[in-house]
C-alpha cells in the first residue's frame, strides 16, 4: 500500500467509528411523529415544520403570487397547487372512449387480451358486436361493420 491509501482508510474507519456511536440506540416513533396537540398536527401523521408560525394561506400566497413558484418550488403548497391544476385540467384522466376505441379496442392487443380472458370462446365476435354498437349507438353510423368483422361471425 502507499501511505495515501493508508491514510484515506484510516480516516474511513475513524469516521464510521463515530458514526456507529450516533447510531448507538434505536429512535422511537414517538420521537419524529407528533400526535395531536398544541400544534394541531393530525395523530400518526408527520407534520410539516412552521418555524415562522404563519398560516398556511400566507405559505401558499406567497409561494404562488410573491416568488412565482408555481410547480418547481421549495414548499409543500407549490405541490399542492401544482396537483390541483392538473386535477382541474384532467392531465391524468382517463381517455375517452372514442379514443379507447381508436387505439387500443382496434389493434391485436386488445384481441390477444380478450381471447385470453375467454378460452374457447369466439372473441372476435364479441369484439366485432360491440364496436359495432359503439359505432352506432354513439356515432350514429347506419353502417357500423366492416367487411372484415362481418367475416367473424361466419
Amino acid at each position: 500500500r502507499t501511505p495515501r491509501s493508508h491514510f484515506g482508510s484510516r480516516v474511513f474507519a475513524i469516521v464510521a467509528v463515530m458514526a456507529a456511536r450516533v447510531l448507538s440506540r434505536n429512535i422511537k416513533p414517538q420521537e419524529f411523529i407528533s400526535s395531536l396537540g398544541a400544534g394541531g398536527a393530525i395523530t400518526g401523521g408527520l407534520s410539516f415544520p412552521n418555524l415562522r408560525r404563519a398560516p398556511f394561506w400566507k405559505f401558499f400566497w406567497t409561494q404562488n403570487f410573491v416568488a412565482r413558484q408555481h410547480v418547481f418550488s421549495l414548499h409543500h403548497t407549490g405541490m399542492i397547487t401544482a396537483c390541483v391544476f392538473f386535477w382541474w385540467w384532467g392531465a391524468f384522466d382517463t381517455a375517452p372512449i372514442e379514443r379507447r376505441d381508436q387505439y387500443y379496442m382496434n389493434g391485436p392487443r386488445f384481441r390477444m387480451h380478450s381471447a385470453y380472458a375467454n378460452p374457447g370462446r369466439r372473441p372476435a365476435a364479441k369484439i366485432a358486436l360491440e364496436q359495432g354498437k359503439v359505432r352506432y349507438l354513439f356515432r350514429g353510423n347506419d353502417h357500423p361493420f366492416t367487411v372484415n368483422e362481418q367475416k367473424d361471425f361466419l
